[in-house]
């Protein structure tokens, strides 16, 4: 899979939902997509995959580019599962925390973009305005 960012070019609203595994090379496009640069307002990402550097290069891009961006939603699933070990757990708990790092300090486009994180717990969430 190719990731490829590719929406009307009005719409202020860009939700992507992440159901399973996806894997894929992030090409970054030869120039910024005009909903980015002029009308995206909100994006949310749902199933967020913290540990994955491609869906980071994504993110990334996103909040470089995009001017009007109030608020990026960042949304993922659960960490406890009963395959994982309480070591395993908290080395991907650990990865969230460092990629939520990564995340916060990126330069964004839009100075007045919010990040939100949500935890495992749609209750469970962490706002933060730009650094």
């Amino acid at each position: 899979m190719i990731w490829n960012i590719d929406v009307p070019r009005s719409q202020r609203y860009l939700n992507f939902h992440k159901n399973g595994v996806v894997g894929g090379k992030w090409n970054e496009p030869k120039c910024v997509p005009e909903c980015l640069l002029s009308h995206l307002e909100t994006f949310v990402w749902t199933r967020y995959d913290w540990g994955r550097e491609e869906e980071k290069e994504v993110a990334t891009y996103i909040l470089k580019n995009a001017r009007q961006l109030k608020q990026a939603t960042f949304s993922t699933c659960p960490v406890e599962s009963e395959e994982l070990s309480k070591l395993e757990e908290l080395n991907k708990l650990e990865e969230r925390r460092k990629m939520l790092n990564e995340l916060y300090v990126v330069v964004r486009a839009s100075n007045s973009c919010h990040l939100v994180f949500e935890f495992d717990d749609p209750s469970s969430y962490l706002l933060l305005d730009s650094p």
